[in-house]
């Protein structure tokens, strides 16, 4: 480990040049040279350790935890919307043709079906990728 502040503009622009070059910069080799090492043991100590029986649990990270319950919640809503309130059917006009009444009630519209099937299908995705969030979010912090 190099000490801080060792480089200096002065030691950068120096008047001192290299006798192989009359540039007025000083090589990085002998910049290096000029720098003391210092010990590694002085900056092991100062730190502070953290003893990982006594520290807190990590908590990961909150706003993707909070950004994927909230697509957990609203992609199971919608699926639960999607799947037992979304009303397919259409209702049929009724005519009445030589005494017989024709039609009339409610049958399946194809088009309607179809957008309850593409209702699920993209949020049952969004619940999924507010899962994977959470999940991310919940296992990120820790240790492996």
């Amino acid at each position: 480990m190099w000490r801080s502040g060792a480089i200096t503009s002065e030691i950068l622009y120096s008047t001192k040049v290299d006798a192989k070059t009359d540039e007025d910069w000083l090589p990085l080799e002998f910049i290096i040279d000029q720098l003391e090492p210092i010990n590694d043991d002085a900056l092991t100590e100062s730190r502070t350790s953290v003893d990982p029986d006594t520290a807190p649990a990590a908590l990961g990270r909150p706003a993707l935890n909070s950004i994927g319950t909230v697509l957990l919640i609203g992609g199971l809503g919608f699926a639960i919307y999607y799947w037992f309130f979304y009303d397919t059917t259409v209702t049929v006009p009724s005519t009445t043709l030589f005494g017989e009444t024709i039609g009339g009630g409610r049958v399946h519209n194809i088009g309607l079906m179809q957008n309850r099937q593409n209702g699920l299908i993209i949020s049952a995705a969004v619940a999924f990728a507010g899962l994977v969030c959470v999940l991310f979010a919940q296992f990120s912090g820790r240790k492996r």
